[in-house]
């Protein structure tokens, strides 16, 4: 009872339910709960996962969770380093979870923060930029869309509003950026894809 999420119309959703919906292979653990009254996942991966995999497991995450019901979807996804449950549970208890982070002994880090890593951002041309917004704006009839924003996950967009976004693009720059799995989900990451194809 204590694990059950209240949805937007006061429904109780069961988190086990959705975690079977999941097969996350180059997770160590994962586990589906309520964070601050957003129904999140929590991914704790090996320190030495390459970024690669890292992003298509991202990349997984956020279509299969279009696939649900919107009762049932994930809002925030995280990735950790650190052990989100103990050594010899078969299982991660949420309440042991939800202890962990209370007592910041999880370090949470978006898809954004992973990506960062040890790197220095890349400057983007900010017309690029600017214009790339403007179709984020266009194609989810939206009036604010930031540098970062998650075409998804912050924006509540739907893969058909992204394969307008994409084509939009790609008849813009003329350019061919490819539905491959690619975390390209914010003007930002669009606009350094889109410059990095023009400069071949």
């Amino acid at each position: 009872i204590d694990d059950l999420f209240i949805g937007p119309n006061g429904e109780n959703i069961n988190p086990d339910l959705i975690e079977k919906e999941f097969r996350i292979e180059k997770a160590k653990r994962y586990s589906i709960l309520d964070m601050n009254n957003k129904l999140s996942i929590v991914v704790e991966i090996d320190r030495y996962t390459p970024k690669t995999v890292i992003n298509t497991t991202y990349s997984y995450i956020t279509e299969k969770n279009n696939e649900l019901d919107s009762s049932m979807r994930i809002q925030t996804i995280y990735f950790t380093y650190d052990p989100i449950a103990n050594e010899n549970a078969i299982k991660v208890s949420r309440q042991y979870l939800k202890r962990l982070l209370d007592n910041n002994e999880v370090n949470l880090l978006n898809i954004t923060d992973i990506c960062k890593e040890n790197e220095e951002k890349a400057q983007v041309d900010e017309i690029i930029l600017n214009k790339i917004k403007d179709f984020f704006k266009e194609v989810l009839n939206i009036s604010l869309v930031e540098d970062n924003s998650n075409f998804f996950f912050d924006l509540n967009g739907t893969s058909l509003d992204y394969f307008s976004l994409i084509s939009m693009i790609n008849t813009e720059f003329n350019v061919k950026i490819a539905f491959d799995g690619n975390v390209l989900h914010t003007p930002y990451a669009l606009a350094v894809e889109v410059e990095r194809l023009l400069n071949l």
